[in-house]
Order: C-alpha cells, then structure tokens, then sequence
C-alpha cells in the first residue's frame, strides 16, 4: 500500500508520470531543433553589382580580344558576370619627366589602356580568394583572356 502511494505522488492528474512528461518535451524540442532545418527552405540571394574596371598598359593585340557579352570567371571556371557595354579602348598615358625637368602627362605609343563595365552576381563582391574594392588591383578572366587592372566604380544594382 506504501509502494502504491509513492508512485501516486509522481503522477500528473494520476496518469503520467511528471518525469515521463519532461523527457517528452525535451524529445519533442531536440526533434523540432534537428528537423526544422531540413524543411525550411533556405534560399541564397544573389547581389547584382555593376563594377568598372581599369586595365592598363595592354598592348593592342590583346586589347581587341576584350569584347561585349565575354563572360567574367574566376580560376575554377566559376561564372560570375559578363561585359555589358563595348570596352573602351584609348591610349595609355603616363606621367614623364622632360628634358627641362617638368612632369607631364604623355601618351604611350604602344600600349593602350581598356574601361570595361561587367555585371556581377553573388552574395558578397568576393572574386576568387580577392575581393572587389575600389582602387584595389585584381585580375580579371574570361574565357579567352586574363588581364590585371583596377577596379574604379562599383555600383549595387537592385
């Protein structure tokens, strides 16, 4: 009769055991925590960037392989964006000293330097290992050429 009155004690309303209850809500919260991932949909939003990038000191012959519509990849083919706008072609310049010691701005005969307008779509403006910054120095590919330059505008399209 003592035993029965022990148990009686632990029992919620005289059916379930109040530990029993406990150890069904902490299944029920670890279940819930474990399987809420797999039905919510996690969806990756994609930033639209519109960055202008600076190649220069290109010779001539390269600079024509540089089209509208080339598309932008890093080193493990990943696409990122293409040219949207034709490139810019115009002649290199660079600061040299005269004969009587002035520092002027001339044009390079050779080389010539390229403006180029490419969208780009991800979550963040990581390029590879780099990252898009303005004025930071990267180097860009596509799939017929690579080229370094640097990164002069960068605007988020929406």
């Amino acid at each position: 009769m003592e035993r029965n009155n022990k148990l009686i004690k632990f029992k919620l309303f005289g059916l379930f055991n109040i530990f029993d209850i406990l150890v069904f809500i902490l299944i029920l919260v670890v279940g819930f925590y474990f399987l809420k991932p797999m039905f919510s949909k996690n969806e990756v939003v994609l930033n639209n960037y519109l960055i202008t990038m600076k190649l220069t000191e290109i010779s001539p012959e390269i600079a024509k392989a540089v089209k509208k519509g080339d598309r932008i990849i890093d080193k493990s083919g990943r696409y990122f964006g293409s040219i949207i706008e034709e490139p810019k072609i115009e002649p290199s310049k660079k600061w040299v000293e005269t004969s009587d010691g002035r520092v002027v701005i001339a044009e390079e005969p050779v080389l010539v330097d390229i403006t180029a307008k490419f969208t780009f779509k991800s979550r963040n403006l990581k390029y590879g290992k780099d990252y898009f910054k303005i004025g930071g120095i990267l180097t860009l590919e596509s799939d017929y050429w690579t080229m370094e330059g640097v990164v002069i505008d960068i605007e988020r399209k929406d």
